[in-house]
């Protein structure tokens, strides 16, 4: 996720607009299905690790570069943002998201680790980044969720349908097979991420979560 893209989607909750329906778009040829050759799903680390070992190394460009070590900075951010949520709410949702987003923060440093990358996280403390304006981002995000448990849940619905935009656009971008490996993981993982927050609105009694940035139909998949 782009930092003016947080920006968006700190200025769309912190203006109360988080819920109401606009214009979403994005489908992507990533968005739920993914490229086959890097499909993997969301299963056990150890499997994934075994078949990206067995996936030779690409040449990267710049852009898938920039991509990854992006994508390292946002699975922190996420987690961190459901970490300070989870300690509030005492809600397993949080704490078991999470934890998936450590998995996803695992998976992108193997893309970091192979092609020797700077890892962006020198201090993988929650609420700790070297970009402060990431840090004035988390504390927005963290404060709108520590209102209500209702923000709460909305900030978590909007972050990742925002992010399966954003990953989509990496999916579309890249045909490395062992970016589209880690990709599609990071995508069906946010897929349900969204569709478990949206069940806990209903559930609780909230209105339902209008997409944001996917269309409807996605969000309701």
């Amino acid at each position: 996720m782009t930092r003016s893209n947080l920006i968006i989607v700190v200025l769309i909750v912190a203006m109360g607009l988080v819920g109401q329906p606009v214009d979403a778009a994005g489908t992507g040829k990533g968005g739920g299905h993914g490229k086959g050759k890097g499909s993997a799903g969301c299963g056990c680390a150890a499997a994934i690790n075994e078949r990206f070992e067995n996936i030779p190394a690409e040449d990267l460009n710049d852009a898938e570069r920039a991509a990854v070590i992006r994508l390292r900075q946002d699975e922190k951010f996420a987690r961190d943002v459901y970490v300070a949520l989870g300690e509030k709410w005492s809600l397993r949702i949080f704490d078991n998201i999470a934890l998936a987003e450590q998995r996803h923060m695992d998976l992108v440093a193997l893309l970091i680790d192979r092609y020797e990358l700077e890892d962006p996280i020198t201090d993988d403390a929650t609420g700790v980044f070297t970009d402060p304006q990431l840090a004035a981002l988390y504390a927005e995000l963290v404060a709108k969720g520590m209102a209500s448990l209702e923000g709460a849940l909305r900030v978590g619905a909007t972050f990742e349908d925002f992010d399966l935009v954003d990953v989509d656009k990496m999916i579309e971008a890249s045909d490395n097979a062992d970016i589209l490996l880690v990709a599609n993981n990071l995508a069906k993982g946010s897929r349900n991420h969204l569709r478990a927050f949206t069940k806990v609105l209903a559930k609780k009694g909230y209105e339902p979560y209008s997409a944001q940035y996917l269309t409807q139909d996605r969000v309701d998949e």
